[in-house]
């Protein structure tokens, strides 16, 4: 039974973080919790986890760890989704006017389409 009552914990907590719809299943954590090791078929985590792929502003790379060196700014320069002024995610299309972010700090941002890997 605490194995139950701590996987409720994480489902609402999972809950929490994602405004109210939890990415993973009652299940998943009573397995989780239990000792028991998740199904490896779970289609539902799987895209999930493909569709968080983030991808950069300014070379349209995806961004597959933290601090990676950006290909089009140079080296030192990050690869980041988000403007460097106000803050706001910039692959959101609601904060770009034809694809570019006019910031009220006076920045003006050109994002990069997304390149997709070769296969």
């Amino acid at each position: 039974m605490d194995a139950l009552y701590r996987a409720e914990e994480l489902l609402q907590a999972d809950r929490d973080a994602h405004d109210g719809y939890a990415v993973h299943t009652l299940e998943y954590y009573y397995e989780q919790t239990a000792g028991k090791a998740p199904a490896k078929n779970d289609q539902k985590t799987a895209k999930l986890k493909k569709a968080k792929t983030e991808y950069c502003i300014y070379c349209g790379e995806a961004i597959l760890k933290d601090g990676q060196v950006c290909t089009a700014q140079g080296y030192g320069c990050r690869c980041t989704t988000s403007c460097p002024d106000c803050g706001q995610n910039l692959r959101d299309p609601r904060h770009t006017i034809n694809g570019e972010h006019r910031c009220k700090f006076k920045t003006r941002i050109k994002v990069a389409p997304i390149k997709k890997p070769a296969k």
